[in-house]
């Protein structure tokens, strides 16, 4: 054998026993960070959330698991309890059918809604649930928190289709925003978000799906396509973008009044220029390249106008969140997030308008 042929095979030894060193070291690194290998699979396989709160689902991407319990530490570094319902949905049990002389407020919305870091009996739909049944002790009212985080008014219109309504809501509050801009500032925008959402991957085959059970393999394809940077994002969003938003907000709010629900709507509330930290110049901004802060914040404040807009049209009560929450971070702990007080604020904001609007059935 000469000497080329020797270093060859030397190489190609070094390899053999390089490759399953570096799988065991991605693996031990999954673990390490709390995660499974196979969780860590189908993560980089687009099949589902690492995130044990959440399962795959075939209609709406993913949706909470139902029976979850967990203990999240917030942005205090404390212990924030909460739990998933058999419903899937954040709070205690839902009784069905409904029980008689129940009073059901159904709040729909991402994570601004289901409130993580905030612990249970906190959240916003907690705090004006409680705040409706002391100015209304001759009612029986129960507030469901169906908030989902990372869902848009997309994933609102369809989750309310299918499992929503089934609850028999006779108020239902929409508070949604920050999710959707995201998708009207990527290019080629339709209506029901397909130029955004990623595809779920389906079964691989052949040599690619033999690939696919090596960690190291999917960690490095991943940083591959990270390489590329995130996508580029419009200076504006088109008519048509604020124009689906509004339609979203509509279709809900058509489907709750056909089942004799009452509507709310909020308008998304931000405090951007509170943490300016967050946003350096080699930062991401909510998974978008960092100029897209100024169309970012022009986008949203024309969905609340869309919202204003959609509203008087329609008829139904809006809170206008964006106007009257105070920016403080007292109220927020991060750029859209809430404490533990600005729950409470946000709960007494809607509670407030719900009594002065009389949408609560008369008295026993």
């Amino acid at each position: 054998m000469g000497l080329s042929s020797r270093r060859g095979a030397l190489l190609v030894a070094g390899l053999l026993l390089s490759l399953p060193l570096a799988e065991g070291a991605v693996r031990l690194r999954a673990r390490l960070q709390g995660v499974s290998v196979e969780e860590a699979r189908r993560r980089y396989l687009g099949r589902g959330s690492t995130d044990p709160a959440f399962l795959p689902h075939p209609s709406l991407g993913r949706a909470l698991r139902p029976g979850a319990r967990f203990v999240h530490r917030n942005y205090l570094d404390l212990e924030a309890p909460w739990r998933i319902n058999a419903l899937g949905y954040r709070g205690e049990e839902i009784a069905l059918p409904k029980p008689p002389g129940r009073t059901r407020v159904l709040c729909l919305g991402a994570s601004t809604t289901f409130c993580g870091e905030n612990p249970d009996g906190r959240t916003y739909p907690d705090v004006f649930g409680r705040l409706l049944r002391e100015a209304r002790p001759d009612l029986d009212v129960e507030a469901v928190n169906a908030g989902v985080p990372a869902y848009t008014s997309v994933e609102t219109v369809i989750d309310f289709s299918l499992r929503g309504q089934t609850l028999e809501p006779d108020l239902v509050v929409l508070y949604h925003g920050v999710n959707d801009v995201n998708a009207a500032l990527a290019p080629g925008f339709r209506p029901d978000y397909s130029h955004w959402r990623p595809l779920p991957r389906g079964d691989s085959r052949g040599i690619e799906a033999l690939f696919e059970k090596s960690l190291l393999y999917l960690t490095l394809r991943r940083r591959d396509r990270d390489l590329e940077g995130p996508a580029a994002s419009l200076p504006e969003a088109p008519p048509e973008a604020i124009a689906a938003f509004g339609r979203n907000t509509a279709t809900v709010a058509a489907l709750a009044r056909a089942r004799g629900a009452k509507v709310v709507v909020g308008t998304f509330a931000e405090a951007i220029d509170l943490y300016p930290e967050m946003f350096g110049e080699r930062a991401l901004f909510h998974g978008l390249p960092r100029p897209a802060v100024e169309p970012f914040r022009k986008t949203l404040a024309r969905f609340n106008e869309e919202l204003r807009a959609t509203a008087s049209r329609e008829g139904f009560l809006l809170v206008d969140l964006a106007a009257r929450l105070p920016r403080t971070k007292a109220i927020f702990y991060d750029w859209l997030h809430w404490t533990d007080e600005g729950c409470a604020e946000v709960g007494r904001f809607f509670a407030e308008a719900i009594l002065a609007a009389g949408l609560l059935p008369p008295g026993r």
